[in-house]
């Protein structure tokens, strides 16, 4: 099951910090994208990844289904693209 959030921030002194969480977790994915592409094993790399990067295991698992999505996504572009040559 996903869910999405959707809230207002009032106070707004805490925007510095969500921005620079939004950065670290921005460039964990980026790294477990790298990662991946690489081995998808992750199980064997999970632990290490997030002590690196210093994430809990249910945000690594956060990150693992939105990198998972984007090379699936890549794949099927590949795939389509592909088959628009070949046509």
């Amino acid at each position: 099951m996903k869910l999405s959030v959707k809230v207002r921030i009032k106070d707004k002194s805490t925007f510095g910090t969500l921005s620079e969480m939004a950065e670290e977790m921005s460039q964990a994915e980026r790294s477990l994208y790298r990662r991946m592409l690489v081995d998808p094993e992750y199980a064997e790399y999970k632990p290490e990844f997030s002590k690196l990067h210093g994430i809990t295991s249910r945000q690594f698992n956060a990150l693992r289904m939105s990198v998972e999505g984007r090379l699936e996504a890549r794949k099927a572009s590949i795939v389509r693209e592909h088959d628009n040559v070949a046509a």
